[in-house]
């Protein structure tokens, strides 16, 4: 018995090594971003935009503002 918790320790440990060992060693990577790769998506249309209507009124918001029960 206590031989199977000395191998599920040393398991533990390994995999605990392992796993540090890999994420210091994420930056060293050589990821390869070559456009033949992964496609790149384009818009076949310009996107459409709406212009904001112009207000042509001047007057302050916080002169002429409402409380939440439209209490002017």
């Amino acid at each position: 018995m206590n031989l199977i918790k000395i191998f599920l320790i040393l398991l533990v440990f390994t995999l605990f090594y392992f796993l540090l060992k890999h994420f210091s060693n994420l930056e060293n990577y050589n990821v390869n971003f070559d456009k033949n790769v992964i496609p790149i998506i384009e818009a076949d249309k310009e996107p459409f935009r709406v212009r904001p209507e112009e207000n042509d009124q001047d007057t302050d918001p916080l002169v002429e503002s409402c409380t939440l029960n439209n209490e002017c």
